[in-house]
């Protein structure tokens, strides 16, 4: 069956409508991201307390929230637990990137480089 030329730009146009919203959405999500660079002035674990929370860290400068925070479900959780206990040790400057907060507002890591 053929299909009319109408047809055919409605389609074009409402997928291209559904990539700019796609587009836009990641845009804004990308947007609410935070940086903070300083060097590991603390390095602690409340386990018995928050059973999915990992180590979390304190920075100097310090960063807009206190507590920066690993957690568990991080896919590397063990890579970013290793580097940033390192860093505490050699006194490294680290850029921590973080896309929100947990429910006691403290930041949740997501990317960690040390230097």
């Amino acid at each position: 069956m053929l299909e009319s030329t109408g047809s055919r730009s409605r389609k074009r146009g409402a997928t291209l409508k559904y990539a700019l919203a796609a587009g836009l959405s990641l845009l804004a999500s990308s947007a609410l991201a935070a940086n903070h660079q300083g060097v590991v002035s603390s390095f602690h674990v409340y386990g018995a307390y928050h059973p999915t929370r990992g180590p979390c860290i304190t920075m100097a400068p310090a960063a807009p929230i206190y507590h920066l925070c690993i957690y568990k479900d991080n896919n590397l959780y063990n890579e970013l637990v290793s580097m940033l206990l390192a860093a505490h040790s050699r006194g490294a400057t680290c850029d921590i990137t973080w896309l929100n907060t947990d429910s006691g507002g403290n930041i949740v890591v997501h990317i960690a480089t040390c230097y």
